[in-house]
């Protein structure tokens, strides 16, 4: 879909939006206004031209929601302007938006359609950088995804779905590139011995993400797992003497496992001009998520994933072990402490590329009304990176025994202030 039929197809749905039909059950906009303080001390993620600085955000998020008798619609909007204290000259202006629409075909069947688009000049989140990228990165992404779900009975339904996604940078460190993805997801729902509700699924999924200049790469997916709760039990009950019961959970939820197949096309290096042949990578992977739930008031998780994949700017198929451990601890009704603890360890493929990415965080957020609230929050990032030089600008490249070695280490502090209008 050209980027003019998709601003064609977001302005059709906003005209809906006030039209519609059916019933109206709600229709409800919200502004949400925000600023924040943060301090880093490596503004470029780098490890030789490592910079502090003092930043301003200023921001501002528009929800618009509908809910009718047969669909619901979504609209985000938002922008934020950072300001740095000591290096104007990379103040840049943060723009996103989305959109969600829903449809209710039957009492079983269901149509969903997502798309977001996002303009940004900034560091690429650790989570998703892969430690491949360093600096500040100019780009534009949109992801357009209609989903179907079409239910048979009330237990068997399948899914059909497809994604387009189109990722355009002028930036050095960033390859543009554009991707299809294509599937089908059987389903089956029912009730496990814990009475819960719970579903299994059996899904493919064909992909294919061309790059400008490089190589295009296929993927293949065979899926099956669990797409709610595996098993949820309720122990050690235990009664205070003030007639307050004390409850625990234990939640397996998310688990899944795949078959992978990523096939690089045969092409010819734009920059050297050899040519490549095709290659195959298969991986078997897993996701999981297991949650434990002490009381109301406290709770903690794991999630591990592996999979062989690619990611939007980089042309080289990696494989990917990640592990994410948060807890969190209600203080009171209104004040809220995370510890996230996020680990990761990246391979790529054929270019002798491989690095830990860890990430810790300590957030702090109170409600002082259910309109204003403010977040107090600390990041420690460590990225050890061993390669070739391969994306990394020269100032961070340090030869040690005829390798290069990408590394740096990241502190940030910062204060965030929220108010819905």
């Amino acid at each position: 879909m050209k980027r003019s039929d998709r601003l064609l197809l977001f302005f059709f749905f906003l005209i809906i939006f006030y039209a519609g039909y059916g019933t109206a059950l709600s229709k409800e906009i919200d502004v949400i206004l925000g600023s924040g303080m943060e301090y880093s001390d490596n503004i470029f993620n780098s490890y030789l031209n490592k910079k502090s600085d003092v930043i301003t955000t200023m921001n501002t998020q528009v929800n618009a929601y509908l809910n009718r008798l047969h669909y619901q619609l979504m609209v985000n909007s938002g922008f934020d302007y950072q300001f740095f204290w000591n290096h104007p000259g990379i103040n840049n202006l943060n723009a996103r938006g989305s959109l969600l629409f829903k449809y209710d075909i039957n009492s079983t069947s269901h149509l969903k359609i997502a798309d977001n688009l996002m303009y940004a000049k900034q560091q690429t989140r650790i989570e998703e950088q892969m430690g491949v990228v360093t600096g500040r990165n100019r780009f534009i992404s949109n992801n357009f995804s209609p989903k179907i779900n079409w239910g048979f009975t009330e237990k068997i339904s399948a899914e059909f779905s497809y994604a387009n996604e189109l990722f355009d940078s002028k930036d050095i460190n960033l390859y543009s590139s554009y991707m299809n993805q294509g599937g089908c997801k059987i389903n089956y729902d029912f009730k496990n011995f814990g009475k819960e509700k719970d579903n299994v699924y059996l899904g493919y999924n064909y992909m294919r993400r061309t790059f400008r200049n490089f190589d295009d790469i296929n993927g293949d997916d065979i899926l099956a797992g669990n797409g709610q709760v595996i098993y949820k039990s309720y122990m050690n009950l235990r009664y205070h003497d003030y007639g307050e019961v004390e409850m625990h959970t234990v939640t397996f939820g998310g688990g899944m496992v795949f078959f992978k197949q990523l096939t690089v096309s045969p092409s010819i290096n734009a920059q050297s001009g050899i040519k490549i042949n095709k290659k195959n990578f298969s991986d078997l992977g897993a996701a999981i998520k297991f949650s434990y739930t002490m009381n109301e008031m406290t709770s903690f998780s794991i999630m591990y994933e592996k999979r062989r994949d690619i990611n939007s700017f980089v042309n080289y198929v990696y494989g990917y072990n990640m592990v994410n451990i948060s807890a969190t601890r209600w203080l009171d009704k209104k004040t809220l402490i995370s510890l996230i603890l996020f680990l990761s360890n990246v391979k790529y493929e054929g270019i002798r590329f491989s690095n830990l990415l860890q990430k810790y965080s300590v957030e702090m957020s109170h409600d002082f009304t259910e309109d204003l609230k403010v977040k107090l929050a600390y990041y420690l990032e460590v990225v050890n990176s061993r390669n070739y030089g391969l994306y990394m600008s020269t100032t961070d490249i340090i030869r040690y025994k005829g390798q290069v070695d990408n590394r740096y280490l990241k502190n940030t502090v910062s204060l965030e202030v929220s108010y819905k209008i």
